[in-house]
């Protein structure tokens, strides 16, 4: 195989790996701070919410850098886009949480 092709798919393993790893960590976290099934819901939809758009933003412009689609700063600003999607999603995610442990 090319050594464009293995560093190709290395950057593909590795991002899976990431994935994986994060996400089960956040449902992990997410899980253990809930008492109701309405709090455990809206951990689930945030977990994977974060990971859809972290996956798009984040996965998307590496793999596009890997293949010399974009230029390598691209990458970054994939993670600065994804990092700066994620605050009003935890302000969200915040307010209605509070709203859930006042029921």
């Amino acid at each position: 195989m090319p050594a464009n092709t293995v560093g190709w798919i290395w950057v593909l393993l590795d991002a899976a790996y990431y994935e994986v790893l994060t996400g089960s960590l956040l449902a992990l976290f997410s899980f253990t701070l809930t008492k109701t099934a309405a709090e455990r819901a809206l951990a689930i939809k945030m977990s994977i919410v974060i990971l859809a758009v972290e996956t798009v933003l984040v996965g998307l412009s590496s793999v596009l850098v890997s293949v010399h689609l974009i230029p390598g700063w691209a990458d970054w600003a994939g993670l600065a886009l994804f990092l700066l999607c994620l605050v009003p999603v935890y302000i969200w995610g915040d307010k209605r949480w509070a709203e859930l442990r006042k029921q």
